[in-house]
């Protein structure tokens, strides 16, 4: 970046990426979606990393950052 500025891809290249298989119920919150990471994948969750859900439709997608 040109002077010392934020390099957006050297981020980029560190973020992991997590897809729930499988539909999950949408009518869930951010609360018990994240109550589905810490279970689920025993992942932290406030580690910058992306998890997505998505529901029985295929239309719709949640995603916790």
């Amino acid at each position: 970046p040109a002077s010392g500025g934020w390099d957006m891809w050297s981020e980029v290249s560190r973020l992991r990426i997590y897809l729930r298989p499988g539909p999950t119920d949408m009518r869930k919150q951010a609360y018990s979606l994240a109550v589905l990471v810490e279970r689920e994948w025993e992942a932290p969750l406030f580690s910058g990393d992306l998890f997505l859900f998505c529901g029985k439709s295929k239309r719709v997608l949640k995603i916790l950052y």
